[in-house]
């Protein structure tokens, strides 16, 4: 089932309610630059990726991603993390419906492909360094990336669980 179908299927019991939807970012690099787009619904920047379909990798679904946003094609290099449990990979969308997202976080290299200047997703495309990064409008679900790369240190205890 894809994952529209699969979806709509989960919010037919579950309303708006937040739903837990692994996804998958991508850190595409050239040397000292990271690919980026402006994100067409959100007027904010972001790197390649999105929600994993049923039954997917999530390494397939990176260079997926990576492939249908941006048109060019990947080779995955290393795992950069994994981020989840804040605020700021819960989102609201206009229609009331929330979600949390669980981001498995890649790093890549272009393999293949020609960067359009815009897709439908992306209104705009290109390279910048991490420092300019920084300083873009990026959405909310990217900090932590920027802040804490690599693995998130979890804190949990059997202790801290019985609080």
């Amino acid at each position: 089932m894809p994952r529209e179908g699969y979806i709509e299927y989960l919010r037919e019991f579950v309303g708006t309610e937040p739903l837990f939807m692994p996804s998958v970012t991508v850190f595409v690099r050239d040397d000292d630059k990271i690919l980026v787009g402006r994100h067409t619904d959100i007027d904010k920047w972001v790197l390649p990726g999105g929600a994993l379909e049923p039954g997917e990798l999530p390494a397939d679904a990176a260079i997926r991603e990576v492939w249908e946003e941006t048109g060019l094609l990947v080779q995955l290099t290393g795992l950069y993390g994994a981020y989840s449990g804040t605020a700021n990979h819960r989102v609201t969308y206009p229609n009331g419906d929330i979600v949390g997202y669980v981001a498995v976080v890649f790093d890549a290299v272009v393999i293949g492909g020609t960067l359009p200047a815009a897709t439908e997703e992306l209104a705009e495309l290109g390279w910048v360094t991490e420092a300019e990064l920084r300083r873009l409008d990026t959405a909310a679900w990217l900090a932590p990336m920027l802040d804490n790369p690599g693995f998130e240190r979890g804190e949990w205890s059997p202790e801290s669980a019985q609080t």
